[in-house]
């Protein structure tokens, strides 16, 4: 047997970036029919799962220059590939007055063989987002491709292409501050400050909401 099957994700936060993706499958199996209308059979199917991720997602962030909270809204693209070694163990129950009808039920167990998840941070992903959206994307070496030919163009600038500028410009930027608390951080972070643009607490109870957050994960810390 051979076809196509559709897969997605569904549930938690960003439900709205999963989308439908095609796969491959192929497989076989063997069934030894215990009587006319019933028989059991066990099969081994290969099968390409997954979701595309296509999607705009809002993040919270400081304004370095003003301290001032924003809120910015970024375009997320990707795919998420799930290869699965399936063996279904099936019950068959024929129906005589309907050939080549059957009912099936039984258990499957399912092998991940391989997993790859292309998103954002994927080059040509990147790439294509600059082009598509005018952005600005964080990796150095598509921002040095678009800056050395026309494919970094912008309509918006009357056809001159700013890539150049902003490779020379992502030099400059300092990582020495990084720290293994700033996903956390940044994830507490909007969490809080969601209720505050949602209108649905204060500036300063947000900020104690996220406060208590970081002690909670980080007890080491201090957040004053």
């Amino acid at each position: 047997m051979a076809g196509v099957n559709v897969s997605t994700f569904s549930g938690g936060r960003v439900s709205d970036l999963y989308h439908t993706k095609a796969g491959f499958t192929a497989g076989m199996d063997a069934e030894y029919g215990i009587i006319n209308w019933f028989g059991l059979s066990l099969g081994l199917i290969y099968s390409q799962q997954g979701a595309k991720i296509d999607g705009d997602l809002g993040i919270v962030f400081t304004d370095a220059s003003t301290g001032k909270l924003g809120y910015m809204v970024t375009h997320n693209k990707g795919k998420i590939n799930c290869d699965y070694l399936n063996l279904p163990m099936m019950a068959n129950f024929y129906i005589p007055a309907i050939p080549g009808l059957s009912l099936k039920t039984g258990i499957q167990m399912g092998i991940l063989v391989n997993d790859k998840m292309k998103m954002t941070t994927d080059a040509d992903i990147m790439k294509e987002i600059a082009q598509k959206d005018s952005d600005c994307v964080n990796n150095k070496e598509v921002l040095k491709a678009l800056a050395s030919d026309d494919s970094g163009s912008n309509k918006v600038l009357g056809g001159q292409n700013p890539y150049q500028m902003l490779a020379d410009g992502a030099e400059k930027v300092d990582m020495s501050n990084i720290s293994i608390y700033d996903q956390g951080c940044n994830e507490e972070f909007q969490k809080a400050m969601k209720n505050y643009f949602d209108g649905n607490a204060s500036y300063d109870d947000a900020l104690a909401q996220f406060k208590s957050a970081i002690v909670e994960k980080y007890p080491e810390l201090t957040t004053d």
